[in-house]
């Protein structure tokens, strides 16, 4: 349990880096006491992380710089709040470490909901309710200059459990500054599953899109698809793409996947989640309206 030393709406400048440790503190506001989550994170320095070999991105080994940026953008996303975010309320520095105050999340994620039903997916009512909810925070976090870059099931958030339309975009710690061309060049990163193919592609070169190290083009288009990718999975109880990264590095050297890669598996997909919705229409009168095929 951590106990807050400052008041919970004036955020403190954050100053070290990451783990994932989580808790719960009841704090109290203008608006009256609600219960929060605080994710403790510790920092290391650069050089023990080139000594270990260490990954970059693994929270486990974030240094200062990268942790600063993830809450300097959730900041920022949260300025305006937006109802599809989870809020920063607050950062609290002490001598090796931060804590991070946010929303407290009691319903879990996506990704926990779609484990518990199994391959039957939410339905289609709840799917489009929850993407409904997380293109409205892309678009938000695209109008305040940041790509999330990991959008992914696992970091949607539930405030109440089997409410799909109380979906919350989560997890900063990937996210990025656009640049004045509505974009920025980085490693490729994030989760493969989730990864768009000017991605995927980069890791060829210029041949696929990328520069001569392999980094890409990080694109409010890389959110979307992966909002898409989450629609499908949810519509459809499975991935459409399982590691299009290891395809593309079993492929024959600076030869980028083919769009029929992508093709067919997204038009499987959607075979399946137009029969998902026809069933719904049928099995369930209305609740099916509306979804038809140039929703998906």
């Amino acid at each position: 349990m951590v106990k807050a030393a400052r008041p919970i709406n004036r955020p403190a400048a954050a100053d070290t880096a990451a783990t994932d440790v989580a808790a719960t503190e009841s704090t109290t506001t203008p608006g009256g006491t609600h219960w929060v989550a605080v994710k403790e994170m510790t920092w290391v320095s650069d050089s023990w992380r080139l000594r270990q070999g260490a990954q970059m991105y693994d929270q486990r080994n974030l240094t200062r710089e990268e942790v600063l940026r993830e809450c300097n953008l959730w900041r920022r996303v949260c300025d305006p709040p937006h109802t599809a975010i989870v809020h920063l309320h607050a950062c609290y520095v002490e001598r090796s470490r931060v804590f991070l105050v946010g929303d407290l999340m009691n319903g879990g994620s996506l990704w926990d909901v779609l484990v518990e039903k199994g391959r039957r997916g939410v339905g289609p009512a709840a799917a489009l309710a929850a993407t409904r909810c997380l293109l409205d925070g892309l678009t938000h976090c695209h109008a305040r200059g940041v790509l999330h870059r990991d959008v992914k099931l696992g970091n949607l958030l539930l405030s109440e459990s089997a409410n799909s339309e109380s979906v919350k975009l989560a997890d900063f710690g990937l996210s990025a500054r656009m640049d004045a061309a509505g974009g920025v060049w980085g490693g490729v990163c994030g989760t493969p599953a989730y990864m768009a193919p000017e991605l995927v592609r980069a890791l060829t070169g210029p041949t696929g899109g990328g520069d001569v190290s392999g980094r890409a083009r990080f694109t409010p288009a890389v959110d979307t698809w992966a909002a898409g990718v989450c629609l499908l999975c949810m519509l459809c109880g499975g991935m459409p793409f399982e590691d299009p990264l290891t395809a593309q590095r079993q492929a024959p050297p600076g030869r980028p996947l083919p769009d029929s890669f992508f093709t067919s598996r997204l038009e499987r997909c959607l075979r399946v989640a137009a029969a998902a919705v026809a069933k719904s229409r049928r099995g369930r009168g209305n609740i099916g309206r509306g979804v038809g095929d140039s929703k998906l």
